[in-house]
């Protein structure tokens, strides 16, 4: 197998016609572990939404830039990834075992807007680049190439391109998602921001602790918001057919899955983008 930093693996070529298939995924899998099978392959392989490949920078990274790590610290909220797409936008990625219900989905996109937003507004090149170093070592890829020449090299472009704090990305990923998701995506990303609050706190006890990451987004979340306009979604699993609806659509087990994955969305190697 091959490095990872520009090369194309074996299984990178089956991503690139769509399946871009995990390996590995078993029921008794915790987030903590799933996190950890996706980092392995992603590494590798970048991840798939949709048609689009992108480059995985760093998991568990906090909004000031460090590593969430439980030999070190884990004082701070972090997303669970951390990526790159080809024009330089990066892209939180919010990974869920699986979102059930209404509150699950308001807690996902509270979690990935907020960590989104505090990460572009306090994005440096430096930082950045740290937390791609402390990534490639925690992979065990030892390379001494800036964030910059290696995403030249995994897209194949001939000079680097500046990294772009507008425009942060947001993805939810999951192993299923409540049929609920594309109206609670529709009404957080549709109205302006005090009305999605206001709707929060008519809806939930946003100041309960198991809330937490709705009051982050209600206390920390400012306009104007430093995020694109849209929330992507993906659904972790195997299509049992292809299909261009994003709804009625059933998924198989994942290879030693042993749930149905059944989503009104997407799989790995497709995705659904929200206004």
């Amino acid at each position: 197998m091959r490095s990872g930093l520009g090369d194309e693996p074996a299984e990178q070529g089956a991503a690139r016609r769509g399946g871009n298939v995990v390996r590995g995924l078993s029921m008794h899998m915790t987030e903590w572990s799933l996190q950890k099978l996706l980092e392995k392959q992603w590494a590798s392989t970048g991840l798939i939404l949709s048609s689009e490949r992108l480059l995985l920078v760093a998991r568990e990274v906090m909004t000031d830039w460090g590593v969430n790590d439980a030999a070190t610290r884990w004082n701070l909220p972090s997303v669970d990834f951390l990526l790159l797409d080809e024009r330089g936008h990066l892209v939180a990625l919010e990974l869920k075992l699986r979102i059930r219900s209404r509150r699950e989905c308001v807690l996902a996109l509270c979690q990935v807007t907020h960590m989104a937003n505090r990460l572009a507004e306090t994005l440096n090149g430096d930082r950045l680049n740290d937390a791609y170093r402390r990534h490639l070592t925690s992979v065990g890829v030892h390379s001494g190439a800036s964030l910059e020449e290696a995403h030249a090299a995994f897209f194949g472009r001939r000079s680097s391109i500046a990294v772009r704090a507008d425009g942060f990305r947001r993805v939810v990923a999951a192993t299923h998602i409540s049929d609920r998701w594309e109206d609670e995506v529709a009404a957080f990303t549709g109205p302006d921001l005090d009305t999605v609050k206001a709707r929060l706190a008519s809806a939930f006890a946003v100041d309960s602790r198991s809330n937490r990451p709705m009051r982050r987004f209600r206390d920390e979340v400012i306009a104007p918001l430093q995020v694109a306009p849209r929330v992507e979604t993906l659904v972790i699993g195997c299509p049992t057919a292809s299909s261009s609806s994003t709804r009625g659509r059933e998924f198989a087990p994942t290879l030693r899955y042993g749930t149905l994955l059944t989503r009104r969305g997407l799989s790995v190697g497709d995705a659904a983008t929200h206004r």
